[in-house]
């Protein structure tokens, strides 16, 4: 379905409101980080699902803007920023454009794993965080082997939502006349 620039807008602003409530309730209900969290990123695919990329980017910018200056917990949003609040926008381009479901299960691993590594590095060399002491004791090699894991169970979760949003939930947001 196409939708108009007003249409846009306006769900542009809701996913933007829905994404900072999510990212603030990361902050203030320690029991829900993890799901808040994983909901906050999910918000932006109802824009990039749509094909209104530059759209979906405008609420994931507004989003991360607003949130730095309503979030009590910084780190929060360097997590979204850094990984969580654009991978909708990547997930729903990989969806449309790449046909073969393992290069494109593929390219979302290799560009998760992109981000998380930037994401590091900035926060080894730009921020001069110490992350010896939040490491276990394990091997490195045990650390990226378990985030590998994490990144394809959040896909998989991702897909399920993805899944439900298109079976229900969209039909209720955006009717068809």
């Amino acid at each position: 379905m196409r939708l108009n620039a007003s249409k846009k807008l306006s769900l542009g602003a809701m996913v933007t409101a829905l994404t900072v409530l999510c990212l603030y309730a990361v902050c203030v209900l320690p029991w829900s980080k993890l799901a808040c969290c994983f909901l906050s990123s999910i918000f932006i695919y109802i824009l990039s699902g749509e094909g209104a990329y530059f759209y979906a980017f405008v609420s994931f910018a507004a989003s991360a803007a607003l949130s730095f200056f309503i979030l009590p917990q910084q780190e929060i949003l360097f997590a979204y920023v850094i990984l969580f609040g654009h991978y909708g926008i990547f997930r729903a381009w990989a969806d449309a454009r790449i046909k073969d479901r393992f290069i494109r299960f593929f390219s979302k691993l290799l560009y998760s794993n992109a981000f998380c590594a930037i994401g590091l590095l900035v926060l080894l060399r730009v921020l001069s965080y110490d992350l010896s002491s939040m490491l276990p004791a394990w091997s490195l090699w045990v650390l990226v082997i378990a985030l590998e894991g994490a990144f394809v169970a959040y896909e998989l979760l991702y897909g399920v939502c993805v899944r439900i949003y298109n079976a229900s939930i969209r039909n209720q947001l955006l009717p068809r006349r």
